[in-house]
């Protein structure tokens, strides 16, 4: 089971609903997965050793995510857009009434 170009959070899904989780411990499901992340994933992780598909999951959304915290607080599926900060609205500039009989700078009309 290779991620190959999917998310992370898509790679979670594919692979708990792999069939795996049933037929193995939690070591070989860590090796399992790891062997399936992208290469760039894998080798920020490094050697780092995880006592569960759990952790190990999380530790590749962070990567993915760069080093986000919000990965812990979701799903390890789910995209949760709520955690990220709203976008902000385009400035609009206007043309200021240079006027100096009118004291507020701009048209009132």
């Amino acid at each position: 089971m290779k991620q190959g170009n999917s998310s992370v959070r898509e790679y979670n899904t594919y692979f708990l609903a792999g069939g795996l989780l049933q037929n193995h411990d939690q070591e070989t499901l860590v090796e399992i997965y790891r062997d399936g992340l992208r290469e760039d994933i894998r080798w920020t992780i490094g050697s780092s050793e995880f006592s569960t598909i759990d952790d190990i999951m999380l530790a590749a959304l962070k990567v993915e995510e760069g080093g986000s915290s919000t990965a812990s607080k979701g799903s390890l599926t789910d995209s949760d857009e709520s955690s990220k900060p709203p976008k902000k609205k385009a400035i609009t500039k206007y043309k200021q009434n240079t006027d100096p009989e009118d004291e507020h700078g701009y048209n009132a009309f």
